[in-house]
């Protein structure tokens, strides 16, 4: 396979360009969908996830700080297909966004915090339990204007540290950044 300095480059001039736009906090709120991998796939099935967060800018054009805590769920693989885990926690979010907000942007960013997983069984309730795990992951996306609003889609990676096995997953959700005028 044939590698291309040029590409590369192209990529790197146009992420070298922070965000232009008057950056001010704002609350976030997205939903998607959840496919697991590692040792996670190997019972759970696709399920979704809900967000929510805060971030405000800090130091330089285009970079962020916040926070976030997410909920969601996914069903196993029978038997019995009643299986579910509930997924659970709270990140610390930095974020670099690329070139003028106002207009369509790039966005790379990394999160780590805490991911609680709780599994919970109709047909065999001596199995529920919950344990809490470390976790980190990045992710990239892009946001685009949306009235007032900053619409995004993003697509990431999570991985639950944990002492028996790993929750790992991707995610890909879509979202609403809420601006919070005055603050």
């Amino acid at each position: 396979m044939k590698r291309s300095p040029g590409w590369l480059a192209a990529v790197l001039a146009a992420l070298s360009a922070p965000a232009e736009s008057s950056a001010q906090p704002a609350i976030h709120i997205a939903a998607g969908v959840t496919i697991p991998t590692g040792d996670y796939s190997d019972y759970a099935k696709s399920g979704w996830i809900t967000q929510a967060g805060y971030s405000a800018p800090v130091g330089e054009a285009g970079l962020a700080l916040g926070g976030q805590v997410f909920f969601g769920r996914n069903n196993h693989e029978p038997p019995p297909d009643e299986n579910k885990s509930y997924l659970y926690g709270a990140a610390g979010i930095v974020r670099y966004a690329y070139g003028d907000t106002d207009e369509v942007y790039p966005f790379v960013f990394g999160m780590a915090g805490l991911l609680a997983e709780s599994f919970r069984s109709d047909a065999q309730p001596g199995l529920n339990g919950s344990a809490a795990k470390l976790a980190a992951g990045a992710g990239a996306g892009v946001g685009f204007p949306a009235g007032d609003m900053t619409g995004y889609v993003n697509a990431w990676f999570l991985n639950g540290f944990g002492s028996e096995a790993d929750t790992r997953l991707f995610g890909v959700t879509t979202g609403l950044r809420l601006p919070l005028d005055g603050f």
